[in-house]
């Protein structure tokens, strides 16, 4: 049995080794969340195309009070 046949022989259906960044395929720094399975480094790269904004200290009190408003409207 030579080294072919044994390397990367193991099964990986799940862990850390079974995942991998769905631009690089990097194993590292993987962002799961929503389904997204990004490393980092993609995530960043793509947040904005992907539709996520960064909120920053000054646009929170902003937000706070637009999602107090629409729950306000509601009941």
């Amino acid at each position: 049995m030579g080294h072919q046949q044994l390397y990367w022989s193991h099964p990986r259906k799940f862990g850390q080794g079974s995942r991998s960044c769905r631009v690089c395929s990097n194993r590292h720094g993987l962002i799961r969340k929503y389904g997204l399975n990004m490393c980092r480094q993609c995530f960043r790269q793509y947040a904005k195309d992907i539709g996520f904004v960064k909120v920053g200290r000054d646009h929170y009190h902003q937000y706070y009070f637009y999602i107090i408003n629409i729950i306000y409207i509601i009941l």
